[in-house]
């Protein structure tokens, strides 16, 4: 299981969800993508928000993410 992450989720902080997976037994690596919130997005409400969705480098850390736990 690959998590992706906002930092600023305002449903849980970054500890609390490394805490919880440590509940789950299967595979598992997070993803964090700062300063976005629990849906990954910034509602387009300020110019850094939108940057940092946009960039692919958070898409590309889950898919190596992935790929680590199905090899």
């Amino acid at each position: 299981m690959v998590f992706v992450h906002g930092t600023l989720d305002p449903f849980a902080s970054s500890e609390e969800l490394k805490a919880a997976l440590q509940l789950i037994s299967a595979p598992r690596a997070v993803v964090s993508v700062p300063g976005a919130g629990h849906d990954l997005q910034f509602a387009a409400k300020t110019h850094k928000m939108q940057q940092t969705t946009q960039d692919p480098l958070w898409i590309r850390e889950a898919v190596e993410a992935f790929q680590r736990l199905i090899s």
